[in-house]
């Protein structure tokens, strides 16, 4: 029951090796150039440039599992199966663009400052962590509305579990990392050590948010896994059907040869 329940799993496990990998020379090379630390963590670095695949992965595994649950969609079925993972698809989709080409940090940062004419401060500076949070209660949302989805398969309702749990972490560290907008805790540290405890926390955040995406994709395959079992059941069933029962009149001359034979006995 532990092994078929394990957590994580065999493609989560990749891909946090590969993500701690990444990281870990994102890290050294910094260090070793006597570079900050948050050197390959900014935008366009190669740790978004790996959130951008992992998420583009996810959309492609969740995209699979809509074609094996259905292969179709139809609005007057939305509450299926198949309609949910066409959601997730599209919605992961969306966000490795929005990782990839900085949407919510340009865009709709930019749209909403303009439309509502607000000013930078230590309040209006944290609507990209809002949309962030924002994303994650869509999901969690979601995962509200597909709920009967979600629970037929532990493996996938425990990845999806702790992958949420990651991102709403993150969004908190990402709120936390940016000292220099709030007076008050800008004031409980000197400059220099301000700046190493955001660029700190700014490695921390990202590491999360691939470990995040890790468990996601490990949610998506066990979905897969399942539906694929599923499909290849459902089509032995097909060309093997099982026996059917014996006909009533069979049973009654069987039932009618029986007293006889114990009498022989």
């Amino acid at each position: 029951m532990l092994k078929r329940f394990a957590v994580p799993n065999f493609v989560t496990l990749l891909f946090l090796s590969i993500d701690t990998a990444v990281v870990t020379f994102a890290i050294g090379d910094a260090l070793h150039l006597s570079r900050p630390i948050v050197r390959h963590f900014h935008e366009n670095g190669i740790i978004t440039r790996l959130s951008f695949l992992q998420l583009l992965v996810a959309s492609v595994i969740a995209w699979i599992t809509f074609y094996v649950r259905a292969g179709k969609f139809s609005f007057k079925n939305w509450r299926s199966p198949s309609t949910f993972w066409l959601i997730v698809a599209i919605g992961f989709a969306f966000l490795a663009i929005d990782e990839g080409f900085e949407v919510h940090e340009t865009l709709m940062q930019g749209a909403i400052f303009t439309a509502f004419n607000l000013k930078r401060n230590f309040l209006t500076v944290r609507i990209n962590d809002l949309i962030m949070l924002l994303y994650g209660l869509v999901g969690v949302g979601l995962v509200w509305l597909y709920w009967a989805e979600i629970r037929r398969d532990r493996r996938m309702l425990r990845h999806m579990v702790i992958g949420f749990v990651l991102l709403f972490v993150m969004v908190l560290v990402d709120t936390l990392g940016n000292r220099r907008e709030i007076p008050f805790l800008a004031s409980l540290f000197p400059t220099a050590t301000n700046t190493n405890l955001r660029w700190t926390l700014k490695v921390i955040e990202e590491t999360i948010t691939l470990y995040s995406e890790a468990f996601f994709i490990g949610a998506f395959w066990a979905a897969w896994q399942s539906a694929r079992s599923a499909k290849v059941f459902l089509h032995q069933c097909t060309v093997n059907p099982l026996p059917t029962p014996a006909r009533s009149s069979d049973s009654s001359q069987a039932a009618r040869i029986e007293p006889t034979d114990r009498g022989l006995a």
